[in-house]
């Protein structure tokens, strides 16, 4: 029976992939950062499922969890690693950030990534073959600001690029799914992070940019939360084929605004790419962001 890890199950793509699995009668290590989601998932599931504790920013909780899984799974090995944890707060505009901030933001999506893989890797590869499956998105593809949510990302899709051609000496495959915008709980969370980083502005810097730069920078994510897909699914299934299928696609891209709008555009130049953001904005009746003292200058 193939058995596989996943990390971040406590909710979203990671939770719904982890009921999916064990409805297919596989072996699933569900990986959550909460003890009530480890006991909704135990009593959701059947006894293939192995719910467990990890934080995946601390070396020693991974160790735990490779001894755990070395334990249940005696002889055999790992076929399949979905590097699934992730976050998308601290954001906003560049100056209002801290280097504190691309650190919290990379120690779970980047390092976070790194170091599962580098834990449960030997794992993988003992079985003479297997699938690392890493979460990127369309933002780690096509850059619309410097957030660390987005240079997250480009890093994962750097480590999954490399990984691969490393790893292919062991029959052991890497693949990166690219989602768009999907109705999950992340553009709150986004919305949340704007107004806090607002409020702790210096004055000064406040008086620059202006609260109708905040207004309309808040107004860009209510649009993409509007237009986001309700059908989760589509990730999920693009995770279960690149972890079963017989011939996985190294990426998959998912969801027609990453299909269609914004990984297209990541080829590009930047100014280009400007221009046509200026022109969905004007078609949308949604204002891109500009700061006061800009507007003040013209």
């Amino acid at each position: 029976m193939c058995a596989f890890l996943l990390t971040g199950c406590d909710s979203g793509f990671g939770r719904l992939l982890a009921l999916n699995l064990d409805k297919l009668g596989v072996h699933v290590f569900a990986a959550c950062l909460l003890d009530k989601s480890i006991q909704e998932l135990t009593e959701q599931c059947s006894s293939r499922l192995v719910a467990i504790k990890l934080d995946v920013t601390k070396s020693n909780e991974l160790q735990k969890a490779v001894e755990l899984v070395k334990k249940i799974l005696g002889t055999r090995s790992l076929w399949g690693l979905v590097n699934n944890a992730g976050v998308a707060t601290p954001n906003g505009p560049f100056e209002w950030l801290t280097k504190k901030d691309y650190q919290q933001m990379f120690d779970v999506n980047l390092l976070g990534t790194i170091d599962t893989t580098l834990h449960f890797y030997p794992l993988i590869r003992k079985g003479g073959g297997g699938r690392i499956v890493n979460i990127a998105s369309q933002l780690g593809r096509y850059a619309p600001s410097a957030a660390p949510y987005v240079v997250s990302k480009f890093g994962v899709e750097g480590f999954s690029e490399g990984l691969s051609k490393e790893a292919s000496q062991f029959n052991v495959s890497v693949h990166t799914i690219e989602p768009g915008y999907f109705k999950t709980n992340i553009l709150d969370k986004q919305k949340e992070s704007i107004n806090t980083k607002w409020k702790n502005l210096e004055t000064s810097v406040q008086n620059e940019y202006g609260d109708e730069f905040r207004q309309q920078y808040l107004d860009v994510i209510k649009q993409f939360e509007k237009d986001s897909s309700e059908n989760v699914q589509w990730v999920v299934d693009a995770l279960a084929h690149a972890l079963t299928a017989r011939y996985p696609k190294d990426r998959y891209v998912v969801g027609y605004d990453a299909l269609f709008v914004y990984i297209p555009m990541a080829y590009l130049p930047s100014t280009i790419q400007v221009l046509l953001l200026n022109i969905l904005g004007k078609l949308t009746g949604i204002k891109i962001p500009i700061a006061a003292c800009v507007r003040n200058r013209k």
